[in-house]
């Protein structure tokens, strides 16, 4: 099943931004380590951990559904 493509380029920016969300939650989480306070490094790990579950999901959707 071929998705329209206005949707499938959504489908695509979500993937960016999910994809670029985990390097920022990470990055902040890095930074919050450093800074001593774990719980909100846990928190923005956990985060990250949703966000690649998105990317991955977001992927596997668009893998089915591309033009070959």
């Amino acid at each position: 099943q071929l998705l329209d493509p206005n949707f499938r380029q959504s489908v695509v920016l979500l993937l960016q931004q999910a994809a670029s969300d985990v390097v920022r939650y990470e990055h902040f989480a890095a930074d919050a380590r450093a800074a001593g306070d774990d719980e909100v490094a846990s928190w923005l790990r956990e985060l990250a951990d949703s966000d690649r579950e998105i990317v991955a999901r977001a992927s596997a959707l668009l893998a089915t559904r591309l033009p070959t």
